[in-house]
């Protein structure tokens, strides 16, 4: 009996297949950062539940989704030596074969201060990539202050000086005591994605990017009271007795939120604002739209709000003029109506603060480091009175030891920005008594106070530096020529590409000359050829052409400038995902944004299924990502949007190269001509009703290239949405 036994299990052994062995072919994103939690996609073949991914110490469990699919969350912090900017490790399954590189940038040693207040008689300053509270004391000491994940803003509660923080990975507000910074620290959870946050007496106003809205916060329950829908990408907003005036990056718009009314209104310069000073005054009849609002205050004196932006947006002209960036200040009314844009003198303005009583309005300029002073009451007045609204301005000097684009001697010469663009202006707070201004400097890691008892007069003060710029040189001096503008052309990459990222639309930025969408730089890395049409092969060669046409050549950019815009540019890394699962699993029944809902494993197979993968496969979803798909071009999408077609190109059609789908969720408009999210009203660009994400997949859009959409049913249509999204 035993050896029949014996024979039997031989033989079942023998008709037993042997399991295929799993295989890793890729992980995506290719690019993350170590400054928070990243989900990524495991792509390969025969993959099993139970796989766990290495990468290098950590051993990370996988959400195992079907043969070809895992999920992962790479968690935040993993260690790079603090003066090496990027790192890359090889990815692979414990059990399995192959493997694939992951670069991971190490933002967790390169400070990025955005915002600061001043309370309790110190000042405070938050690092969005470092997850800090830099608490500078009376005595001029700095503490660094463990808060919470990504803090963008803060702002204070008047009557017991308490700070708010939001925090755009973490979700929530933080509250931290002024007088006791290194003390308990309060938590109210909201959603990802909080951008900026201001207090009115006991209520927080906060805007959130991933569900496109501005919430309103008791302090002291911690409960939502209000949601107000602000798309698309809601950021700077100030509040004018019961109206709140809100800044939408990606439809480069504002919107005037009336809660009292439960109604909003859409705010933006036309072809009717008035442009007072700088080169496209005269082309004000041709604008087209807005272009980001960068911050937002309100005058309770004078009944209007100050809006920082590069200017109208100037559309087809039958000069063909391509320069439309114009920095300055806009005015609205209570009301909504764009009254003007006042031109600065020179640079582009980043945040503002307001001397309300005084009738002083501060600029920061972080394009050529200097502080603008203007007249809040001219500006307010009339177009003429504006033009004399210029009071004072005032350079902020960096520290010596931060790095140099070039020489000192090609600085403030032929018509050039001194070397204090090197500090880098970006926020602004006035003391409880109005005459201290303090300054966050960027670039140059520092808080400076200006004595402006005297705004006609202003005067440096005390300067204390927050941290050292020494760590990763050269992408520090990159960052320096991404937001700077040595030539004094009104021009910068963030002019065009904010935060890395979209910058809306534009006439014009390549040949044939039309409108074209700009597009997000935050997985330019694996997306060659550059520019529009596609023809530089290489970020270098970009970073070379770029810099020099924004600086009309004055002066030519060092090989030095080169590399480091291009390695800069290179540590721009997508946003992690909001809408995957907490262990990086795909939603089955996912809240799709503008209604509806979503199986995102089910629209995996609709992807597959109707050959999106032909354009965009994973790990970055377009062929642009492997240099043996490198460079095709697909025609069959909009041109560009109809506007004044005669003054574009519209005969010329050379291909659109298929754009990343990573961080689809957080583009706006969608297709290189802008037409998913945007359309022509009359004499204007305006954003469309409903999700962007899905009109490329509707009729008209879904044709051409993207014809087998029109054939989903709305269950796929929504599935396939889903999927998309957590790419």
């Amino acid at each position: 009996m035993a050896l029949v036994a014996v024979g039997t299990l031989a033989f079942a052994l023998q008709r037993t297949p042997a399991r295929e062995p799993a295989v890793l072919r890729a992980v995506g994103p290719r690019l993350i950062s170590n400054q928070t939690d990243y989900p990524v996609m495991i792509y390969g073949e025969a993959l099993r539940p139970g796989l766990r991914l290495a990468i290098g110490e950590l051993r990370l469990e996988t959400s195992w989704v079907d043969e070809g699919h895992l999920g992962a969350v790479i968690p935040a912090g993993i260690e790079i030596p603090a003066a090496q900017a990027v790192a890359v490790f090889e990815a692979r399954l414990e059990g399995a074969d192959g493997s694939a590189p992951l670069t991971v940038v190490n933002d967790a040693a390169f400070p990025t201060p955005l915002d600061l207040e001043v309370a309790a008689g110190r000042v405070f300053a938050v690092s969005r990539t470092t997850d800090e509270l830099l608490v500078v004391e009376a005595s001029g000491e700095v503490r660094r202050v463990p808060t919470c994940d990504g803090p963008r803003s803060l702002a204070k509660r008047s009557r017991d000086e308490l700070l708010v923080i939001a925090c755009e990975h973490g979700g929530e507000l933080r509250l931290v005591s002024a007088a006791d910074p290194a003390g308990p620290q309060r938590s109210i959870p909201l959603s990802p994605g909080l951008q900026q946050v201001i207090v009115e007496g006991d209520e927080a106003w906060v805007t959130e990017h991933v569900r496109e809205s501005v919430l309103r916060v008791d302090l002291g329950s911690g409960r939502v009271i209000g949601r107000y829908q602000s798309p698309v990408d809601p950021r700077p907003l100030a509040l004018l007795g019961d109206r709140l005036l809100v800044g939408n990056a990606s439809t480069e718009d504002l919107t005037l939120v009336l809660p009292s009314e439960a109604r909003t209104l859409r705010v933006s310069p036309d072809s009717t604002t008035p442009i007072v000073g700088g080169h496209t005054e005269t082309y004000a009849l041709h604008a087209m739209g807005g272009k980001r609002p960068r911050a937002v205050v309100a005058s309770d004196r004078l009944g209007v709000f100050f809006v920082s932006s590069v200017g109208p947006n100037i559309g087809p002209n039958p000069d063909r003029m391509e320069v439309t960036m114009n920095g300055g200040i806009g005015v609205v009314d209570r009301e909504g109506r764009f009254l003007r844009h006042v031109a600065l003198r020179q640079g582009l303005p980043e945040g503002l603060a307001l001397d309300d009583e005084r009738g002083f309005l501060y600029v920061a300029d972080v394009s050529t480091g200097r502080v603008e002073i203007l007249d809040a009451a001219r500006l307010a007045a009339g177009d003429a009175d504006s033009r004399e609204a210029f009071v004072a301005s005032l350079e902020i000097p960096p520290s010596v030891r931060t790095p140099r684009l070039r020489d000192g001697a090609d600085f403030g010469v032929e018509g050039r920005a001194s070397e204090s663009l090197h500090s880098g202006p970006v926020a602004l707070r006035l003391s409880e008594d109005r005459r201290t201004l303090w300054v966050l400097a960027r670039f140059d890691g520092a808080v400076q106070a200006v004595d402006v008892s005297a705004p006609w007069r202003p005067e440096l003060g005390l300067r204390i530096q927050l941290f050292g710029t020494e760590a990763q040189p050269s992408r520090r001096l990159g960052e320096i020529a991404y937001h700077t503008d040595l030539g004094k052309t009104r021009m910068s990459c963030d002019a065009c590409h904010p935060d890395g990222h979209t910058g809306g639309m534009l006439f014009t930025k390549g040949r044939p000359m039309r409108i074209y969408r700009s597009t997000s730089l935050r997985t330019v890395r694996d997306s060659a050829p550059y520019f529009t049409p596609s023809m530089l092969p290489t970020l270098r060669h970009m970073a070379r052409d770029v810099l020099a046409r924004n600086r009309f050549q004055n002066p030519k950019p060092t090989s030095n400038e080169i590399a480091a815009l291009a390695h800069y540019t290179e540590t721009l890394t997508p946003l992690p995902n909001p809408f995957v699962g907490p262990k990086g699993e795909l939603p089955t029944d996912l809240e799709l944004p503008g209604g509806g809902r979503g199986d995102a494993v089910a629209g995996l197979r609709a992807f597959e299924a109707s050959g999106c993968g032909s354009c965009h496969p994973a790990p970055q979803f377009t062929t642009d990502q492997d240099e043996a798909t490198r460079g095709r071009l697909h025609r069959g999408t909009p041109l560009a949007l109809p506007l004044r077609p005669e003054l574009q190109d519209m005969a010329r059609d050379p291909g659109w190269p298929p754009v990343s789908l990573v961080g689809v969720w957080d583009v706006f408009p969608l297709l290189a001509s802008g037409a998913a999210g945007l359309e022509v009203q009359g004499d204007a660009i305006v954003p469309q009703t409903g999700l962007a994400l899905r009109r490329v997949l509707e009729p008209p859009l879904a044709s051409g290239v993207h014809a087998a959409a029109a054939s989903l049913s709305e269950k796929e249509r929504d599935d396939l949405v889903a999927y998309l999204l957590t790419l």
